[in-house]
């Protein structure tokens, strides 16, 4: 019975303690910093290739690095975010600032979801959304205002986990949930009628996972830190998760 009592209560703190939502730049760094790159890092094959004291450096160097972006992120005069944008960044003005006051206000693009307000344009019409039951309150969610407050824990995990911060550029084979329109989107960005999130979730080659995690570093300096001084003038931070991953993606075995 103790043991019962226990579980329900860390249950009850977890879901507490849940602060941010599920896109908040400071959660999707906590995913990086802890779940991801520790999967990595303890993968069998890098268990069984490096020792103990190196998968450990590694993780430390990395979550450093994460913990110094975080810092500042949250300092008065670096970082930003804004709902209203895709992905909440980068910031559209980022030299906007010369005398440490406030940006002026941008005219930010209404997202495509709201542009069209015609009766084509109501999810509820599309039966394909209808029909995919078991992903509908993913559409809920992100047509009807975003309510993070009342998703499970379960639900809250896959919205973080199905963006695209794992995505290079040129993968056309990454899928994930674009929430600027609410679809999925995969292969070489065509709209997917199902949630197929085949791509959006850690590979499982060590190698291509160390590269998902790196280039999810590198995505959220350039998202949310490009108005820092770092950024503006050298892209420090994006160089440094680059240099990351190339120190240490000759030593990470294949499968």
């Amino acid at each position: 019975m103790k043991i019962i009592e226990s579980v329900i209560l860390g249950v009850v703190v977890a879901k507490r303690d849940r602060k941010v939502p599920p896109r908040h730049p400071k959660n999707r760094l906590n995913r990086l910093r802890n779940k991801l790159a520790e999967s990595v890092l303890n993968h069998p094959v890098l268990v069984d290739a490096w020792p103990e004291k190196r998968r450990d450096r590694v993780l430390g160097n990395l979550q450093a690095f994460a913990d110094k972006m975080g810092t500042r992120f949250d300092s008065d005069n670096c970082g930003f975010f804004n709902s209203s944008l895709a992905n909440g960044g980068p910031d559209p003005m980022p030299h906007h600032r010369p005398n440490g006051k406030p940006r002026k206000e941008v005219n930010l693009l209404r997202r495509r979801r709201q542009a069209d307000e015609s009766e084509e344009s109501d999810w509820r019409l599309n039966s394909w959304v209808a029909e995919d039951s078991s992903f509908m309150w993913l559409y809920e969610y992100c047509f009807d205002g975003e309510d993070w407050s009342n998703l499970s824990d379960e639900q809250f995990d896959f919205i973080t986990d199905s963006a695209d911060d794992l995505c290079e550029e040129d993968d056309e084979e990454c899928a994930y949930f674009d929430m600027s329109t609410c679809q999925f989107r995969g292969k070489e960005d065509q709209i997917l009628v199902r949630g197929n999130n085949s791509g959006r979730a850690l590979s499982a080659n060590p190698k291509k996972a160390w590269k998902q995690v790196t280039t999810g570093l590198r995505k959220w300096a350039n998202r949310y830190l490009n108005n820092c001084h770092g950024m503006r003038k050298d892209k420090l931070p994006a160089k440094r998760a680059r240099a990351m991953y190339n120190r240490w993606v000759d030593k990470v075995p294949a499968l």
